[in-house]
């Protein structure tokens, strides 16, 4: 043990994470999750259909917009991002704070689901 937290290896971890996303998918399931989509299509001049939504930036919120827009029934929606795969978001690459600290009662971006906080 070190402190009061025992370390899991890697194999462990990923059993642990597998089981979170099986919960995780169900919950998602008793919530309908993706429901129908709601929103008429539009076209441009050109013929083509336009976005209901463009969501710029494909961080940690703006996933999370994305994901409740989802949640919500708007489907034809886009989230860009500015960096390249892999590097987007504050935990790959230096956030504009210098430190990141978060009260520890906040639940993160959830969206009420609960094995979708920080916390599970």
């Amino acid at each position: 043990m070190v402190g009061l937290v025992e370390r899991q290896s890697e194999p462990d971890n990923a059993v642990g994470l597998m089981a979170l996303e099986r919960v995780a998918r169900h919950d998602l399931a008793r919530l309908n999750y993706p429901p129908a989509d709601w929103v008429p299509e539009r076209t441009g001049p050109d013929g083509r259909r336009v976005l209901d939504v463009l969501v710029a930036g494909a961080g940690m919120c703006g996933q999370t917009v994305g994901f409740g827009l989802l949640r919500e029934g708007i489907r034809n929606i886009r989230l860009i991002e500015r960096e390249t795969q892999g590097r987007e978001g504050p935990w790959n690459t230096t956030a504009r704070m210098p430190i990141l600290r978060s009260p520890k009662h906040l639940t993160g971006p959830d969206l009420g689901i609960p094995s979708l906080t920080f916390r599970a």
